[in-house]
């Protein structure tokens, strides 16, 4: 047998490559509808077209063929009579009815082709109900399915049905040739499964007995039914073990995809509270838990642990559930249940069947188990809110901060806020998580007001939450730019050396260096970001981690500061090794402090990254009055480019006046309402018919001066003693214009180029 097996295997190995790429086609039967699936390679293309007895599928590339060989194994011929390849990627479906065709692709390999019953008349009858007990599963959807050549020689003798035999049935519609055909098609569908059950060797086939001799003695056949009389339906249906088995393999397998929420009664929390004092009922249940060969007692295990559940004790229910084991009816769900009342989370809530998109309760505890919920709309928030509405008011009030703190994180503050509300019916303990669970949807709806005084009652009270209370109080000044107290951040310096290495430790340092800069200690807030960039990049971490992440609320904080001396400190030194990774509005400030300070170049180098973004305007500008203060203006007209308004006009201008065009930067300036630039580009261009009407100027005595000489050029230039005076009075007029024009370019600024 082992070298049978062995064979077997190499065969299957070596099997023709053309085998290995055909698509396997598989079907099932479902309530109205029959679903064929082709489990595709790869992703193809595909086109479906369909008429009123034909369908045809096309796939493309075509170039794999179909194994057929299985299609009709757990299906009837019903909806779909035929089906075969109808050439290179090509599949025909031959149609039993004027069915309805649809396809869809899932998961991206799965092609999915829907064959459903025709819309019919109202009364119609399209069907025989097939009812198997209380379930209504069609007949035979996962039933263990055999070939037609299967099925028992002499089985069809041993389903015959002699001519008469039903006529006392009724049809249940107007029409009784329907009737009678859909009667038969459950005819057909009872020998099917009949039939598969003797391939299965449930049954034994054997021929019909000889039919009795006709007796008088027979009773009379029963009358017919009155007219007015309820129609009987005939209800056909044969299931063996086999079949039982077959459907709870599928069933399991198909879980993940067609999951069914748990019922509410399951997690009716209130209604678990012994009626008896906490301490007797334990100590009953623990006295019933073990039977006499000290085995654990399912029902009084099932019973103490919902007793633990329903007072909240979260590690006593676990240690309960690990006696039993997942026989225990539920176990999942009640596990899940402890681990979110002690840890505050429960990894395995999904196994549990407790999905967000469950209503009810199902969808209370699914939010209450998982550390990050997702975010998106909620199904029925009423449902939620009711649900949490019926828990017993001891759990609502230690499970109000964990779910509003799951909404918040999902993105429902307003939930949030109606939680918290129906869960602390009294004012809350400072330290307690209430407390601050409502300061944080006080942030996160906008009222920084009423949640600064929670927080800070918090931190004062010095419990368990004081950590987490300062990071929101911190984070809180910092985001609505407020100052932070020097308190504060030693505090945070504190706080971050007690809890190193937590989660809590981690966010007590980022906003240990937020509250140093927030509080004006801008080197001691620099030095620890650099000592936490220095970490990272012992441990390998990522350039864009927690480090990156603080600088820019660190120099934009600096870049405010309005000691220059502190400013150019760092922004001439450690500052331009973050300058890469700083965001485009935090280089920005930096960049236009320096262009003000003098430092053009320095500025230059905050500008380097390219950004897309909202400040990218801004930024193409300073890059332009950075080149011109170095003196680059064909740099500054090329950033230029495409700007409009009056600062990239004024910087024009000033590129202009640096390329010698005076006469344009003049005339830009006057657009500009700019007088006084537009006079001082008016004179450097020798423009003195401008000048001449600029009153309390002293361009205007330059223009007068210009004219005058102009005059002289033209008048008298005889040798004489008149001459001579005029000349020396002219002089003298002409000196005092000079002193004052220069007095006046002093008191204005030197730089006759730039704005």
């Amino acid at each position: 047998m082992m070298r049978l097996a062995a064979a077997v295997i190499l065969a299957l190995l070596h099997a023709s490559p053309a085998l290995a790429k055909q698509i396997g086609v598989r079907s099932g039967e479902h309530q109205g509808f029959t679903r064929v699936v082709l489990d595709l390679p790869s992703p193809l293309g595909w086109e479906l077209e369909s008429s009123e007895r034909v369908a045809r599928l096309t796939l493309s590339p075509a170039g794999a063929g179909f194994d057929l060989a299985r299609t009709f194994e757990r299906i009837s011929r019903t909806r779909l009579r035929g089906i075969s390849e109808d050439g290179p990627g090509r599949l025909r479906f031959d149609l039993g009815c004027a069915c309805d065709v649809e396809a869809h692709l899932h998961d991206g390999r799965m092609l999915v082709v829907d064959i459903s019953d025709p819309v019919t008349e109202p009364g119609a009858v399209t069907s025989v109900r097939v009812a198997d007990g209380d379930a209504e599963r069609p007949g035979g959807l996962f039933a263990l399915p055999l070939l037609p050549d299967r099925v028992a020689p002499g089985f069809d003798a041993a389903i015959r049905v002699e001519p008469g035999r039903l006529a006392g049935l009724k049809p249940v519609g107007p029409s009784e040739d329907a009737f009678l055909d859909a009667l038969g098609q459950a005819e057909i569908k009872l020998a099917a499964q009949l039939g598969r059950a003797t391939a299965q060797g449930m049954l034994q086939a054997g021929d019909l007995p000889a039919a009795p001799a006709p007796s008088h003695g027979l009773a009379p056949p029963p009358p017919m039914p009155p007219a007015d009389a309820p129609r009987p339906r005939a209800v056909l249906h044969a299931q063996t073990e086999t079949d039982r088995a077959t459907a709870r393999i599928f069933d399991k397998a198909l879980s993940g995809h067609a999951a069914t929420c748990p019922p509410e009664e399951v997690f009716d929390i209130g209604s678990w509270a012994p009626d008896k004092p906490f301490a007797l009922a334990i100590s009953e249940a623990r006295q019933d838990l073990s039977d006499e060969r000290d085995r654990p007692r399912p029902e009084a295990v099932e019973t103490l642990v919902r007793t633990y559940l329903h007072y909240g004790f979260g590690a006593e229910a676990l240690q309960m559930l690990s006696l039993a084991g997942p026989s225990l009816p539920n176990e999942a769900i009640y596990t899940t249940m402890a681990r979110v009342l002690e840890h505050g989370h429960a990894p395995a809530a999904a196994s549990a069947g407790m999905r967000a998109e469950c209503s009810g309760p199902a969808a209370l505890w699914s939010y209450l188990a998982k550390a990050t919920p997702p975010p998106g709309p909620l199904d029925d928030e009423a449902a939620l809110q009711r649900a949490f509405a019926m828990l017993p008011p001891h759990l609502k009030s230690h499970l109000g901060a964990v779910l509003a703190d799951r909404l918040l994180q999902a993105g429902h503050a307003g939930l949030a806020d109606d939680i918290l509300r129906t869960s602390v019916r009294q004012p809350a303990d400072p330290a307690s998580t209430q407390a601050l669970a409502t300061a944080r949807v006080d942030l996160a709806l906008g009222r920084p007001e009423q949640a600064g005084p929670v927080l800070a009652d918090a931190i004062d009270a010095g419990g368990g939450t004081s950590p987490e209370a300062l990071v929101s109080l911190i984070d809180m000044l910092t985001d609505t730019r407020r100052p932070v107290e020097t308190p504060l951040a030693e505090l945070a310096a504190a706080f971050s050396v007690e809890h190193r290495g937590t989660p809590v430790g981690v966010e007590l340092e980022r906003v240990h260096v937020m509250a140093l800069s927030g509080s004006g200690q801008h080197d001691a807030a620099v030095t620890a970001l650099e000592k936490m960039r220095a970490a990272e990049r012992a441990d390998q971490a990522p350039a864009t981690g927690k480090a990156a992440a603080l600088a820019s609320p660190v120099f934009e904080a600096l870049a405010g500061d309005p000691d220059d001396i502190l400013f150019l400190k760092h922004a001439l030194g450690v500052g331009r090794t973050w300058a890469e990774t700083l965001p485009a509005q935090t280089g920005n400030a930096l960049a236009r402090r320096l262009l003000g300070l003098g430092f053009p170049e320095a500025a230059a180098a905050y500008l380097q990254a390219p950004d897309d973004g909202p400040a990218s305007r801004e930024r193409r500008l300073l890059r332009a009055q950075a080149a011109l203060a170095i003196g680059r203006p064909t740099e500054a007209e090329l950033e230029l480019v495409g700007l409009d308004g009056p600062d990239a006009l004024q910087a024009q201008a000033w590129a202009r006046s640096l390329k010698g065009d005076h006469g344009t930067a003049a005339r830009i300036y006057a657009d500009l309402d700019e007088t006084e630039q537009a006079q001082r580009a008016a004179w450097l261009a020798e423009d003195w018919a401008a000048l001449r009407g600029a009153e309390d100027s002293p361009f205007a005595g330059a223009a007068a001066l210009a004219g005058q000489d102009q005059a002289l050029a033209r008048g008298d230039t005889s040798a004489s003693l008149a001459n001579g005076r005029a000349l020396l009075d002219e002089s003298a007029a002409a000196r005092q214009t000079l002193d004052a024009l220069l007095s006046g370019l002093s008191s204005n600024g030197a730089d006759t180029a730039r704005p």
